[in-house]
């Protein structure tokens, strides 16, 4: 059964000093609904979760340490204020600092190697070449944000929630334990220029999102899809490689999203879209897709359609060669 350690609920004004958590199967320290609490030099070793602060203001966290430990932190609140944290760069894992930024704005995050980063109600940030060594990257109610150039693999991935008009670009989302990136109830995104391959679930998951540009990405051997949407309209998909996964682009009750100019190459199931009605072409001039297991004469085609698995939709002009929507 799952263990956890130390679980304090609705209680203010705690100091938890120089404790040793080892071999914790659940969370070594669960704090929920408790503020003010003081969280200082405690050790967090061999275990699966460390600190979790769920719905918990006004708390202070300086000098622990974690050692291989799975997942080392994690804040979630349902309100602005119970973000309202404490927690600098002397907490660290396996030596590699945690950052967790709050209502900030302006800021340059650059060429530095974090074990976990949280912005949490930040604007205008600026993340560029970080190298993620443990934990994930989270965004949560943050906004007109780039995080660019950065190597997010071999661990949790990074997460948006309630964040929109981000940019996401040219980052690695490599053999990580769950999706690549995953965005919930986040819009006005864009997706660009990332390599999302060999994850455990999806390369890039959307759910309940719109209006997201996801464009000129590698998606390669994903375990489960390559693109996921599930409750997510008017998306942009296109340009995208889409190659050698379980499931190349799964679309479930979503509408309203084109997906085109995207190849489809050697996916078990190139494609499937149940209860939602999608384009899967931008019309006879500008074309549909490229698809390996699928004939067609022209770049665009327009005699040769491919049907879609799981409705009535089609490719109505697919083309013969891939990228030949780049062809003079």
């Amino acid at each position: 059964d799952f263990v956890i350690a130390l679980d304090i609920g609705a209680a203010e004004d705690n100091r938890i000093l120089k404790n040793q958590f080892v071999g914790i199967t659940d969370a070594a320290m669960q704090i929920t609904s408790s503020g003010n609490c003081e969280i200082l030099e405690n050790e967090f070793i061999d275990g699966f979760r460390g600190i979790m602060l769920i719905e918990s203001p006004a708390n202070l966290l300086q000098d622990n340490r974690f050692q291989n430990v799975t997942w080392s932190l994690y804040v979630e609140s349902q309100t602005k204020e119970g973000f309202n944290n404490s927690i600098d760069e002397s907490n660290v894992v396996d030596l590699v600092p945690i950052a967790y930024l709050f209502d900030q704005s302006g800021m340059q995050i650059r060429d530095k190697q974090l074990a976990h980063l949280t912005m949490a109600y930040c604007r205008n940030m600026a993340v560029d070449n970080i190298t993620l060594t443990s934990d994930a990257v989270f965004l949560f109610d943050s906004m007109n944000n780039s995080i660019i150039d950065s190597n997010i693999s071999e661990c949790f991935g990074m997460r948006l929630i309630n964040s929109s008009g981000n940019d996401i670009l040219g980052n690695l989302f490599m053999g990580n334990g769950y999706s690549g990136l995953f965005l919930y109830s986040s819009d006005w995104n864009r997706i660009e220029k990332n390599v999302a391959s060999e994850n455990e679930q999806n390369g890039l998951s959307l759910l309940s999102c719109n209006q997201n540009i996801i464009r000129d990405n590698s998606v390669q051997k994903n375990l489960v899809a390559g693109i996921w949407l599930n409750l997510s309209n008017d998306n942009q998909i296109y340009e995208n490689n889409i190659t050698a996964n379980s499931l190349g682009c799964q679309l479930s009750f979503s509408t309203g999203n084109t997906i085109y100019h995207n190849n489809f190459i050697d996916n078990i199931e190139h494609s499937i879209n149940t209860e939602g009605s999608n384009s899967w072409d931008a019309g006879n001039s500008t074309g549909g897709n490229y698809w390996s297991d699928h004939s067609a004469r022209g770049n665009p085609s327009s005699d040769w359609p491919r049907s879609i698995k799981g409705g009535n939709a089609n490719d109505r002009y697919p083309f013969q060669d891939v990228n030949g929507w780049r062809a003079a």
